[in-house]
């Protein structure tokens, strides 16, 4: 009797085996529970070994941009990942309410040999998981109707402003964008490198004229023709209110293949501070959601 019943259960459990493929078996699915922990369906199971966090489904994203595209990447992380990289995050002590004084500042980590990388579209975001978004820039500040694409060859820096921009225009920066610190607050300063125009050229002005302009040069400030230049003609300060000033060094010298310059001020016009004074986890993530970098302070 005994005997029977033994051929009767391995007639049973053998019959499992092949429907199952053994699988089943194996597993323990048979009596409800996994032998070996729970089987991994998709990266970041126990077999691969790998848990990337994916981008979180709730994060609030305040604004929007243009997408770039890019190579598959795993799940949670960009194909951009350490590519691009926040440097820096400068924020205002706790007793200021001043988003302004806010920005973080991101750098192109490639070396020369790769392309661009098109950041509008990705978004940086806090601790608390909201995302604001990188929109476009005007190319030539203040003379572009339309923005662009913001793109960071290997080298290229990107500051992102809280705040709103003091121009209302997000801009790359140029050779001539110094003159714009004159009458606008930026933080930090515009770099203030304008191109020297060739005094020599014009022989024509009296040489106190002349002097005049060879002083006024790598100022980036337009030239305040006062009791200073008491003298000069009139085609001189005619002359000088055309070119030294920002729209008059566009003028002159966008044409140069050294205009432009490898820097972007980009603003996400924020009226509230976006990252803690003390403490704050900030990711940078691309178009897609996946992690670009991370900056904790």
């Amino acid at each position: 009797m005994v005997d029977k019943i033994l051929l009767v259960i391995g007639l049973l459990v053998a019959a499992a085996i092949i429907i199952t493929g053994g699988f089943g078996l194996l597993q323990g699915d048979f009596i409800g529970f996994d032998l070996f922990g729970p089987r991994a369906c998709s990266p970041g199971g126990w077999f691969s070994g790998y848990s990337a966090e994916p981008p979180p489904t709730d994060g609030q994203i305040i604004s929007s941009g243009a997408s770039p595209t890019g190579p598959a990447a795993q799940p949670g992380y960009s194909p951009y990942e350490k590519r691009v990289r926040i440097q820096t995050v400068v924020r205002p002590s706790s007793s200021s309410l001043k988003p302004e004084e806010e920005y973080a500042f991101l750098r192109n980590a490639d070396d020369s040999s790769k392309p661009p990388i098109v950041i509008s579209g990705w978004t940086l975001e806090n601790s608390q998981g909201k995302r604001y978004a990188i929109a476009g820039a005007q190319k030539l500040a203040l003379m572009d109707v339309n923005e662009t694409s913001v793109f960071l060859p290997p080298g290229a820096e990107a500051y992102v402003h809280t705040g709103p921009s003091p121009i209302n225009v997000s801009f790359r920066e140029n050779a001539c964008t110094g003159y714009l610190n004159e009458n606008n607050k930026f933080m930090p300063r515009l770099a203030e490198r304008c191109p020297r125009p060739d005094v020599s050229k014009f022989i024509r002005f009296t040489d106190r004229c002349l002097d005049f302009m060879e002083r006024s040069i790598y100022t980036c400030r337009v030239p305040k023709i006062d009791e200073t230049a008491a003298g000069i003609e009139y085609e001189c300060g005619e002359f000088i209110d055309k070119h030294f000033k920002y729209s008059g060094c566009v003028d002159d010298f966008r044409a140069a293949s050294d205009f432009y310059k490898n820097t972007w001020q980009l603003y996400l016009g924020r009226p509230e501070k976006l990252w803690r004074s003390l403490h704050d986890l900030i990711i940078l993530r691309d178009s897609q959601g996946l992690i670009v970098d991370t900056y904790q302070y």
